[in-house]
């Protein structure tokens, strides 16, 4: 699937993939749309849990210091 979407996203990025079948350009910007939304919501939801616990470690005090002390 991962294969096939490639080639979709190549052929949709080239004037032959256009030449080839009108689709393309079409299916290739849903694509690259989808992917993009799905990763760029990945990784807020990812940053926001780890900024979240850090923070309440430093807030419980839960969080141990690098430099020696207690």
């Amino acid at each position: 699937m991962l294969l096939v979407s490639a080639v979709v996203v190549m052929l949709g990025a080239t004037p032959i993939g256009a030449k080839i079948w009108s689709g393309f350009p079409e299916y290739s910007s849903w694509l690259q749309t989808i992917f993009t939304t799905a990763g760029m919501r990945g990784i807020m939801i990812g940053a926001s849990l780890g900024a979240t616990v850090t923070a309440l470690r430093i807030i419980f005090g839960i969080d141990k210091s690098y430099f020696g002390g207690q």
